[in-house]
């Protein structure tokens, strides 16, 4: 298996634990996706063959992220769509 460098290591932890990494990478809908955007934004001297070998090598700790991620948006989801059901209650008279 090939060893990247620590500034690689370092750079990905960067770009990830920033508000403006988090966003980007929670809007893709891939691995291959989250892959371009990192060469695009962090790791531009990297292949994006390499990077995603990066993402396999650290897929317990990808996958865990894209969870956490898309439950964070279901439950915002779910959020709107009770707030928006209590509202339309709340202008016919009704309640929960």
């Amino acid at each position: 298996m090939k060893r990247y460098p620590k500034e690689a290591w370092d750079d990905l932890q960067k770009f990830l634990s920033s508000s403006a990494g988090r966003a980007t990478i929670s809007a893709t809908q891939s691995r291959f996706e989250a892959a371009t955007v990192i060469k695009k934004m962090c790791l531009k001297e990297l292949t994006l063959g390499e990077i995603l070998q990066i993402l396999h090598m650290t897929d317990k700790s990808f996958n865990r992220i894209t969870f956490h991620l898309e439950l964070c948006k279901k439950l915002e989801r779910n959020d709107y769509i009770l707030g928006n059901f209590e509202h339309q209650l709340s202008l016919k008279g009704g309640g929960l």
